[in-house]
């Protein structure tokens, strides 16, 4: 009876921190609400839960992410004041529309170009969400000239997210595994690669064929207000300047080995220098030190607010790695470790459904079930790539915080945008991760 009462509870904490941060309540403090309901339905004491297991599980993943989520939002609150974001999406137009964007050759070229910038963006240690701000005034003026229907800009903005999880990206989706697992930014490289490659391809060429339909059906661009602008006539740097500090960020991650959130922080401490003519045009009437101090102090509480969601969601996850009912539903999954590598996947995709993260959902199924499955001699190389690839897709549910944000700065209800990024944030990283545990069946000493 206590079972099943245990599992109630797990179910309506998890029910309602969903709710509640659907509903605009910040994850911050429901989370706490949600774990102490949690502990009581599972007869724990509510203080022990909230003090030890919440606060401990909190500051853990505190010290893994805040430094990187801080850095690079320093990172990328220059890189995008500079203009630099802008200049590599004006390039990739000018590349993939050499014969215009008319018909439907627009709404390949607004696919492709979109997608591709946010991958080179997550390739070179920008946020996610930091990508999201800096295509969107790209993306608008590309959709209102190619008349493309404004409920595919949230699909635009979630499309190219995987990125993070691929071989050598200076991402958490891929620094998480290594200290964990002890493996390198490469690990499962070729198989992660090909899978990367596909994911990308499936990903343009649903996008791409979803605005056709769309036009087909009538549907056409609609301004609103607040749009925001890309100033054609403003000054910014070249192509080259641009995505210099991406590739040394790349390099010294990559080639120097050095710590992600210190790759980040020579990458800022680079770019202020480099740029510090286009801040100087950027901040007009404002003096440029001031402009540069605002946009600073801006990323900081960015990143803070972000950092404190994910401490949140990994606190009310610790609580529940804590109950008798995750651990026998845990053990009954993991066994003794010598289940098939899509158990790993699945046990992942669940977590990062649960806490509705992919940063959170990585760190708590890896603490649960890495160590289990690497005895039973599971490679730790496919474990790292696979696990990476199945955080990104439950965690897209419609209360995910990238995809929450993705429709409110582009105007879009939830309701008429959410289908199509449910595919390329859900469906296709459910392929992209097949594809990968397919690699590890067919060759499993892969590393």
């Amino acid at each position: 009876m206590q079972i099943a009462i245990g599992l109630i509870g797990i179910l309506i904490g998890i029910v309602m921190l969903n709710w509640l941060s659907f509903k605009g309540w910040n994850m911050a403090y429901i989370a706490i609400v949600c774990a102490i309901i949690v502990a009581i339905l599972n007869v724990m004491n509510p203080q022990a839960a909230y003090v030890e297991s919440f606060m401990a599980g909190a500051a853990n993943i505190l010290t893994m992410t805040y430094p990187v989520l801080l850095t690079g939002s320093l990172f990328a609150g220059v890189f995008s004041l500079s203009g630099a974001a802008v200049t590599i999406a004006r390039a990739l137009l000018k590349l993939f529309a050499k014969k215009g964007v008319q018909g439907n050759r627009g709404c390949w070229v607004v696919s492709i170009v979109s997608i591709v910038f946010f991958v080179l963006m997550l390739l070179g240690g920008v946020d996610g969400m930091a990508v999201q701000v800096a295509i969107l005034p790209v993306i608008i003026s590309l959709m209102k000239e190619c008349n493309m229907t404004r409920k595919g800009i949230p699909l635009l903005l979630m499309a190219g997210y995987s990125a993070g999880a691929v071989p050598f990206a200076p991402h958490m989706l891929n620094t998480i595994p290594m200290t964990i697992l002890g493996t390198e930014s490469g690990a499962f490289a070729i198989p992660g690669i090909v899978a990367g490659i596909a994911g990308l391809v499936i990903c343009i060429f649903y996008s791409g064929n979803y605005f056709i339909r769309m036009k087909k059906r009538g549907e056409n661009f609609q301004s609103m207000p607040n749009d925001p602008n890309s100033d054609e006539d403003m000054e910014r740097p070249n192509v080259l300047l641009s995505l210099l500090p991406l590739v040394v960020i790349f390099l010294l991650f990559n080639l120097a080995k050095l710590q992600i959130s210190i790759c980040l922080l020579i990458g800022t401490a680079f770019v202020i220098p480099l740029y510090w003519k286009w801040i100087r045009l950027a901040a007009g009437s404002e003096r440029p030190i001031e402009a540069l101090k605002s946009q600073l102090n801006k990323a900081v509480g960015t990143s803070g607010s972000v950092a404190l969601s994910i401490c949140a969601v990994v606190g009310f996850a610790a609580v529940i790695q804590q109950t008798d009912v995750f651990n026998m539903i845990a053990g009954a999954m993991v066994g003794d470790g010598s289940g098939s590598i899509f158990m790993v996947a699945l046990i992942v995709a669940v977590c990062a459904g649960i806490t509705a993260n992919s940063i959170a959902g990585l760190q708590v199924s890896l603490a649960v079930m890495a160590e289990k499955f690497m005895a039973a001699g599971v490679s730790a190389a496919a474990l790292h790539r696979v696990a990476s690839a199945a955080a990104q897709t439950l965690d897209s549910l419609p209360t995910s915080a990238g995809v929450v944000m993705a429709h409110q700065i582009s105007g879009v209800k939830l309701k008429d945008g959410y289908l199509p990024v449910a595919v390329v944030s859900i469906v296709i990283p459910a392929i992209r991760t097949l594809i990968l545990c397919i690699f590890y069946l067919i060759y499993p000493g892969w590393v």
